[in-house]
């Protein structure tokens, strides 16, 4: 079944509740704790400075690493699941974001015999990077990335096929679809049972993590994100297809930019986004997209997410799916304040 952790019920500066600590070393140069917001924003040797985005995360982890290449120690959480054999189809997700980007964070995904099959680096030159046992390759360039920022990362899985099919991989960050990778079964991966979130032995530095999932999936269930991993077009033009824009009177629909990344302003640093302005109040403007044909069956199960912002209260949004035949539901944004669900049928 699904796990969370979100460190929230945790003491502050306890071991967070539920993993395995990796903190090999000589006990001053590395660490492994909980931390509140307020605690992380009070400075320290062992922890960020009033710069860091931690507005809004409530509790996170904190892995800290001063050990350096001569001592090749590492912090580190664990945990294993799955039971023997592990999930042959899945995923987990977290956010990880990084002091500096000079020391490097590893998440690394086992088997239940504790062979690696997937590594995720952030490494020390800015970058992303996936390396997938069987792939040919070494790294694999993924995105990106910035210091003080707080990433979504979310890594799938299929290995259920055996022999000389491919395992099938694919990681979103921040909810872009950033490739898939299909390995052929170099050593047959029947599941994946163990998650390492840690600092890379020959660096230094602090690494924080929060919210982490572990997801198992059945065989029914869709494990791609149908969706407009980027938003394509020019800045202040219409969004490309498969996107549909309806737009009457003073309620453009347009491509809009946030490049600047606003550490106090949790509602900053989306990059690209489509903007629906209604201007007069009268007229409409969305946007809209077809997921699936009508005899598709691959999406009976699956989930819609996006991220909005909005102005001011008083103007209403919604967002609704619908089932051709069947009926609808619809998620709304009112003027009081409120989020609430309408579901409709045929």
């Amino acid at each position: 079944s699904e796990w969370i952790s979100k460190f929230e019920s945790d003491a502050d500066g306890a071991d967070p509740t539920g993993w395995t600590v990796i903190s090999a070393g000589d006990g001053a140069s590395t660490h492994v704790n909980v931390y509140s917001e307020s605690t992380i924003r009070s400075g320290g040797a062992q922890r960020a400075n009033g710069s860091f985005p931690i507005v809004g995360q409530g509790q996170v982890v904190e892995l800290y690493d001063t050990s350096g290449p001569t001592d090749n120690y590492r912090a580190g959480i664990s945990r294993t699941f799955g039971g023997a054999s592990g999930y042959s189809r899945g995923y987990v997700e977290f956010k990880i974001a990084k002091y500096a980007t000079t020391e490097l964070g590893q998440i690394k995904l086992y088997n239940a015999s504790s062979t690696l099959f997937y590594t995720m680096e952030f490494n020390g030159s800015g970058n992303i990077t996936g390396d997938l046992l069987g792939a040919g390759a070494a790294e694999t360039y993924l995105s990106g990335y910035s210091a003080n920022r707080w990433y979504k990362v979310r890594i799938t899985w299929d290995v259920s096929a055996t022999g000389a099919s491919a395992d099938k991989w694919n990681v979103w960050i921040d909810g872009v679809h950033k490739g898939t990778l299909n390995a052929t079964d170099v050593n047959d991966c029947a599941g994946i049972a163990k998650i390492d979130i840690a600092t890379e032995e020959t660096t230094t530095g602090s690494v924080y993590v929060d919210d982490v999932s572990i997801v198992p999936l059945a065989p029914s269930d869709p494990i791609a994100i149908v969706s407009d991993d980027t938003i394509v077009g020019s800045v202040g033009s219409d969004p490309t297809p498969p996107w549909t824009v309806s737009e009457t009177g003073s309620a453009p629909v347009s491509i809009s930019t946030d490049a600047v990344y606003d550490t106090t302003n949790p509602n900053t640093g989306a990059g690209n986004m489509i903007k629906m302005a209604d201007a007069d109040g009268s007229n409409l403007c969305s946007i809209s997209r077809q997921i699936a044909s009508s005899t598709t069956t691959d999406l009976r199960k699956g989930y819609l997410e996006f991220k909005i912002r909005k102005s001011n209260v008083t103007n209403l949004f919604s967002a609704t799916l619908t089932d051709t035949g069947v009926g609808s539901f619809t998620v709304e944004f009112d003027a009081s304040g409120n989020i609430v669900g309408k579901g409709t049928s045929s």
